[in-house]
């Protein structure tokens, strides 16, 4: 993982060059100083794009959750982005997704290939502990 708006999206060039034979997946912290700014700033779908031309298997897109700053349109087009064209990246919805929503999440995504959920801080929430939430969050997508 990589917080490539904190280390430069050079740093995953570096990092697809160097082969590792490893996936990469960005992590988005720090694209709001980019995509945020009305008068001043790129579409996130931009940002999304340029992260996956820089080699990044995987995008985090953000989510239709309301608990960040995308407006659904938004995550949809940043989504676009991802398998606009190949290399294809898997979006990664993320962003107050958890066992409750996961289902809800793939399903205003369009559902289908190159997509996964990132379960944070709802996992730890679950009243059974972090293996519970996340087997319940693999039983609400099946």
């Amino acid at each position: 993982m990589v917080n490539a708006f904190a280390q430069g999206l050079g740093s995953l060039l570096a990092l697809r060059r160097a082969a590792l034979g490893v996936p990469l997946f960005a992590h988005r912290v720090g694209a709001a100083f980019w995509t945020r700014q009305e008068r001043f700033g790129v579409a996130p779908a931009v940002v999304a794009d340029l992260t996956r031309r820089c080699g990044a298997d995987f995008v985090q897109v953000g989510s239709f959750t309301g608990s960040v700053f995308d407006s659904p349109d938004e995550v949809r087009a940043q989504i676009a982005a991802c398998r606009r064209e190949r290399p294809h990246a898997v979006a990664v919805l993320g962003g107050g997704v958890g066992p409750e929503n996961a289902a809800e999440q793939l399903r205003q995504a369009g559902g289908g290939p190159g997509l996964m959920v990132l379960l944070g801080s709802a996992a730890y929430r679950h009243p059974d502990g972090v293996e519970a939430g996340v087997r319940a969050t693999v039983e609400a997508v099946r």
